[in-house]
């Protein structure tokens, strides 16, 4: 009977090992992943140097 009391308590140990082990190579997997900006698709794809031409003085009066 004891013996199966070790093996049960030996089996329950093994378990929460592999569990905690799952979990730091979860964690390890997140903390390693770059952050990126929520934006960073957008910016990249539609901000490509492409600045809006705006009107000055010289342009507005030229239009007149």
């Amino acid at each position: 009977m004891h013996v199966l009391a070790i093996y049960s308590v030996n089996e329950h140990v093994a378990d929460l090992m592999a569990e905690a082990a799952a979990q730091r190579q979860a964690s390890e997997a997140r903390a390693a992943k770059p952050k990126t900006s929520r934006f960073a698709f957008l910016t990249s794809r539609f901000g490509r140097g492409t600045t809006p031409a705006v009107a000055g003085p010289k342009t507005a009066a030229a239009n007149y």
